[in-house]
């Protein structure tokens, strides 16, 4: 039998819906969720690959997405926006020091350590997460020297980067207690709606379109 085809989901212009659901069911969660939006069967969501390696819709048949995760949870960030980028990062309960000069410029580096030791490791991910977010939404991935990309604050208000014509609005999110999240996003300001997805909203895939 084939899936159902699952309701329409409406996405504003100035939004960017933040799903959160467990990592045991990110990928058949990505197809069902951005099924939703195109109103389609979650095996015709015709999920492709952007010339740098970046997940898209082939012909771009429907919303920029992006997805990460760490420990138990992933997120997934979906926008009507020509871009977007999302990373979450676990609270470990360690310090990140050692890092602290490899990933973040001095200014950046000076803000973490005058955080006291036990919130040093939430601001070293603030920062983290928001490099991060900006390269998965430009689509250029982890390489070449973070330092090099400069945040600033990222404690402070949210952060526009890049030129007019790679601009990117970050804001900070945690998805919950103990994970770290930043989503940067095109196209000026935004605001973030989040959302839950489980098992009960999984839609079972057309097997017609999943031959191949």
């Amino acid at each position: 039998m084939r899936g159902s085809k699952v309701s329409q989901r409406s996405l504003q212009q100035d939004e960017v819906h933040l799903w959160c659901v467990p990592l045991t069911l990110a990928r058949p969660a990505l197809r069902s969720i951005l099924a939703g939006y195109l109103g389609v069967q979650a095996g015709r969501v015709p999920l492709g690959r952007a010339p740098g390696g970046k997940p898209c819709l082939d012909g771009g048949a429907g919303p920029a997405f992006n997805l990460s995760h760490s420990g138990p949870l992933a997120v997934i960030a979906v926008s009507t926006r020509d871009t977007v980028g999302v990373d979450i990062e676990q609270l470990r309960g360690r310090s990140r020091d050692g890092l602290i000069d490899r990933v973040l410029d001095a200014e950046e580096a000076e803000v973490v350590r005058a955080c006291v030791p036990a919130k040093r490791e939430r601001a070293f991910l603030r920062h983290w997460t928001a490099k991060e977010s900006c390269l998965k939404a430009w689509g250029t991935g982890l390489s070449g020297d973070l330092r090099a990309l400069r945040i600033g604050n990222a404690l402070g208000s949210p952060i526009v980067m890049g030129d007019a014509a790679s601009q990117l609005e970050l804001q900070r999110f945690d998805p919950c207690p103990d994970v770290v999240g930043t989503v940067a996003v095109s196209g000026g300001p935004w605001r973030a709606v989040s959302l839950t997805f489980t098992s009960d909203c999984l839609v079972a895939p057309d097997p017609l379109a999943t031959r191949n």
